[in-house]
């Protein structure tokens, strides 16, 4: 959909995997995964098992790129920061907790996407 907001906001490309800079079982795991060459789970096409050693926990992620407690006065210093997330399950929780942290009042304000 076409919003108005999209022409005030920068697009940003992730063009270095950082990484794969630093664990080669990674950068290896990675290149056999983008050139098919790992195999099937149970014979399932387009199924691969990612080792249990490279699967983070989203409490500890969060942990590593947020403080405990946060406070609005530096707000500035959180919106550098971010976690992605495939699925808006996994938003949602990552949210949750993120809220958590933050001191003071919390307030929801709602939308409607017409």
């Amino acid at each position: 959909k076409y919003n108005s907001l999209w022409r005030d906001l920068e697009q940003f490309n992730l063009t270095r995997n950082m990484r794969a800079d630093n664990d080669v079982d990674f950068a290896t795991w990675l290149l056999q995964l983008g050139n098919g060459q790992l195999p099937e789970v149970d014979g399932v096409r387009d199924t691969v098992e990612i080792p249990r050693e490279m699967v983070c926990d989203v409490a500890n992620l969060i942990d590593f790129v947020f403080p405990q407690q946060m406070s609005l006065a530096n707000i500035d210093e959180f919106a550098r920061k971010i976690i992605l997330c495939p699925r808006n399950d996994e938003c949602r929780q990552v949210n949750r907790t993120m809220l958590q942290r933050i001191d003071g009042a919390h307030r929801s304000y709602t939308a409607i996407d017409s």
